[in-house]
């Protein structure tokens, strides 16, 4: 089967399709154009159209039933809302109680070309509804993208502030050092020690740095704040202090 044997046969089955499900009245001309474009049928025709324009031609005339069948799709829906009216208000009044605005919109613009004061009144209600539904959304949007731009700004601030106090510390511990120059720092950060109601910034680390005789000792822990530091073995309570003061870095 070639290309467009495989195109007329599509369509024509499609055109079938649309017609028995979506036309009912106008069936009749959408089987009788599917049934043409069938390769068997259009074979034995007296002239000759390609695919694509018996597709077209079909199309048109798609187009031209959809247009014919909309006032009858308006009185099948007036005839529906009269005969269902209770049914259909509480439904959408259910649908509007539990905030599902999206859904009664639906029923109300199905049932649109229907002149019902009840009907009128429940379509501007969830129109209001879902008007300052969208409205909160917008502002509760605005203000989490402020939260955002404040936790970004506080974030950057603490950045700039944890590595100044860093950089502060080192210089302070290297200056209590025999050779200042060698010191070497590794795992350094900002813990933050609970006094009360503040917290207070503690720089904790470890150190290397040569001894008086050129060599390196090994790292050290150390804890500094402000100007003061302590290496560790300096105090018989460093350890004791480092688990109080440099456990909460963040």
């Amino acid at each position: 089967m070639n290309s467009k044997n495989l195109l007329s046969w599509l369509a024509g089955i499609g055109l079938v399709y649309a017609g028995v499900e979506f036309f009912p009245v106008d069936k009749v001309v959408f089987i009788l154009i599917a049934i043409l474009l069938l390769p068997p049928i259009k074979a034995k025709l007296p002239f000759t159209l390609t695919p694509i324009k018996w597709v077209s031609i079909a199309f048109s005339l798609f187009i031209i039933a959809a247009i014919l069948r909309s006032p009858k799709i308006e009185a099948e829906r007036r005839n529906d809302f009269n005969q269902h009216k209770a049914d259909i208000l509480k439904t959408i009044n259910s649908l509007y109680n539990v905030q599902n605005y999206q859904d009664a919109k639906a029923y109300t613009d199905k049932y649109a070309v229907v002149d019902d004061p009840e009907l009128k009144g429940l379509t501007h209600k969830i129109d209001a509804a879902q008007l300052a539904n969208e409205e909160k959304a917008k502002a509760e949007a605005a203000a989490n993208e402020k939260i955002a731009e404040k936790a970004a700004e506080d974030a950057k601030k603490q950045e700039i502030f944890d590595r100044d106090a860093i950089a502060g510390a080192e210089i302070t511990l290297a200056a209590s050092l025999k050779d200042p120059d060698s010191a070497q720092f590794k795992g350094v950060y900002v813990s933050y020690l609970r006094n009360g109601k503040e917290e207070v910034p503690v720089v904790c680390g470890q150190v290397n740095s040569k001894n008086g005789f050129g060599g390196y000792s090994g790292f050290q822990y150390f804890m500094a704040r402000g100007d003061v530091a302590y290496l560790q073995g300096q105090s018989p309570d460093f350890a004791f202090v480092w688990q109080k003061a440099c456990k909460h870095p963040k």
